[in-house]
């Protein structure tokens, strides 16, 4: 028998809930008002009827991150694209590679809705860092 997992979706207008082997969603409104007691009474609220053996919450991460995040991917690219301190790009890009496949991709492993995505992440990871390798050393 399939699990059935409670998935939350914390958005920037609304909370969406739905059950996995489900369609049917409901969802409240969110907004900046939301605090972690409304979300909790909430929650309990709509989901009260619904039966479920785990949840998953996904919610938006902070935009400094991802800038950041993407900031570090494209001067990488560009430095390699254009030979330009060739080894020192590829150096940082292999730190930042192991540091996201340890921080971001591993913890995730075991969950049971993304999980297999995050094992196919970091095999690409270790992949893109084995050619990076190659800058280094040559």
């Amino acid at each position: 028998m399939r699990k059935k997992i409670l998935v939350i979706d914390i958005g920037g207008s609304h909370v969406k809930l739905m059950i996995s082997q489900r369609i049917k969603r409901r969802k409240f409104d969110s907004g900046r008002t939301l605090t972690p007691r409304k979300f909790v009474t909430e929650t309990k609220k709509e989901v009260a009827d619904w039966k479920y053996d785990a949840i998953a919450i996904g919610f938006p991460a902070p935009a400094l991150f991802l800038t950041a995040i993407n900031a570090v991917e494209m001067v990488g690219g560009v430095g390699l694209f254009f030979n330009v301190w060739t080894s020192y790009v590829a150096v940082t890009l292999i730190v930042f590679l192991i540091f996201a496949t340890i921080t971001i991709h591993g913890p995730l492993v075991r969950d049971p809705v993304t999980g297999t995505d995050q094992i196919v992440h970091i095999i690409k990871n270790i992949a893109i860092i084995g050619g990076l390798l190659t800058f280094v050393a040559f």
